[in-house]
């Protein structure tokens, strides 16, 4: 891994209502960066929108800015999903990831994704002089 490894994540959950807490979203933040040992830059950052129909749960948008890259999630309660993303410089293991979702979600499916970056660009060769 030269330039880092995107875990993107798509979660089915069996109840939207923990989608809609900001307080379960911190806490699921702090439990990412804590077991996966990034590094906090910027604390994470929630907002909650406005529910499309009233009555309904509203979605949420959370980031965190690590040394390593960052962490992000998107949220639709009303439809009990969730994608998430992470991109590191740093290896990391998504199986742990993947496993701290399963514990603190109610999840029904979820579906994954691992996008190595630098593959078509070769930053180190370009920034070599005379090459």
């Amino acid at each position: 891994m030269d330039y880092g490894k995107h875990l993107i994540l798509e979660v089915i959950t069996k109840d939207g209502k923990d989608l809609a807490s900001i307080v379960k979203m911190r806490e699921f933040f702090d439990l990412i960066i804590k077991k996966v040992k990034f590094t906090v830059v910027v604390k994470p950052v929630f907002y909650k929108f406005k529910p499309r129909i009233k009555g309904d749960l509203a979605g949420i948008t959370g980031m965190c800015v690590v040394s390593e890259s960052h962490i992000s999630i998107h949220t639709w309660p009303e439809s009990n999903y969730f994608a998430f993303d992470i991109f590191s410089c740093s290896e990391f293991d998504e199986n742990k990831v993947i496993s701290i979702i399963s514990d603190l979600f109610n999840v029904e499916e979820i579906y994954s994704q691992i996008v190595e970056r630098g593959l078509r660009i070769n930053f180190k060769r370009r920034f070599i002089k005379g090459a």
